[in-house]
């Protein structure tokens, strides 16, 4: 069974990350590495975070469900470019770690912002589906 480093397994879990397969976007390169894909795993999650923050009413959520849809599909392109990677080493899992408080720091802050907008009744069914969300009432 292929082991991944700490952060490529986040991807896996990632809620952007639909099973389907999109190609890369245009402006990222599919990572040679397991460093160069939790940097973009990194760079991903700070554009969703960034995203969310910009979702303050009904209006604002509607007019970013295109660039959710982007970054679900940059999602997927990476966790396939991820799966084609060899093996990490020990060096990988390394050099994971020392990138494990960034990545943490944005796991966290996009979370609150999934929190923000489920209280706030925001989440409508489309942003449900493109964020892999649970079924409200879950």
């Amino acid at each position: 069974m292929r082991r991944l480093a700490p952060l490529s397994l986040a991807l896996l879990c990632c809620g952007l990350a639909p099973a389907e397969e999109a190609p890369p976007a245009a402006a990222e390169q599919p990572p040679a590495t397991h460093q160069e894909a939790a940097r973009q795993l990194i760079i991903l999650l700070s554009d969703t975070e960034e995203c969310l923050a910009s979702c303050v009413d009904k209006d604002s959520v509607q007019a970013a469900l295109p660039r959710f849809r982007e970054l679900a599909a940059r999602a997927v392109a990476l966790k396939a470019a991820q799966s084609r990677l060899p093996d990490p080493t020990t060096q990988d899992y390394m050099l994971d770690q020392a990138q494990i408080k960034a990545f943490s720091t944005f796991w966290e802050a996009v979370n609150k912002h999934i929190e923000r907008l489920d209280k706030a009744k925001l989440i409508t069914p489309e942003l449900r589906e493109i964020l892999h969300l649970a079924p409200e009432g879950s």
